[in-house]
């Protein structure tokens, strides 16, 4: 089975979110869907030969319990799949046994632990992990 270690994750928060319905009006948080329009997940693997892709469907949310951004999860769900290199016989490879798994492991989930707001030459973003 193919694994992959994510230790942290730091990114600029996309343009576009779309805010989803409270899921439980009784509490004080507020759920953001990340679009697809405005976002991507792409992947890369390091070998002999470098491949890079992206997968086509997939959902993300960003959920706060507080007005902290500290407070935040962001929630990925990725239909494993879904994943395009551009070369049919490289997308068969990675979806088969040697790597994704996808008949296996169809859904690639990612839910970070913990987020920090961090300062980049004068730009404030958050570093998901």
């Amino acid at each position: 089975m193919f694994r992959v270690g994510v230790h942290a994750i730091s990114c600029l928060l996309p343009r576009s979110f779309r805010r989803a319905p409270v899921i439980k009006p009784s509490t004080s948080f507020s759920v953001f869907v990340i679009t697809r329009e405005d976002s991507s997940i792409k992947f890369f693997v390091k070998s002999l030969v470098a491949l890079a892709g992206d997968f086509e469907k997939w959902d993300a949310t960003l959920t706060f319990t507080s007005p902290d951004v500290a407070t935040g999860v962001l929630d990925v769900k990725v239909q494993a799949a879904s994943m395009s290199t551009g070369s049919g016989t490289k997308d068969g490879k990675l979806k088969s046994r040697k790597f994704f798994d996808v008949e296996q492991d169809p859904l690639i989930t990612f839910a970070s632990t913990k987020i920090v707001p961090v300062v980049l030459k004068g730009k404030r973003r958050n570093s998901h992990s």
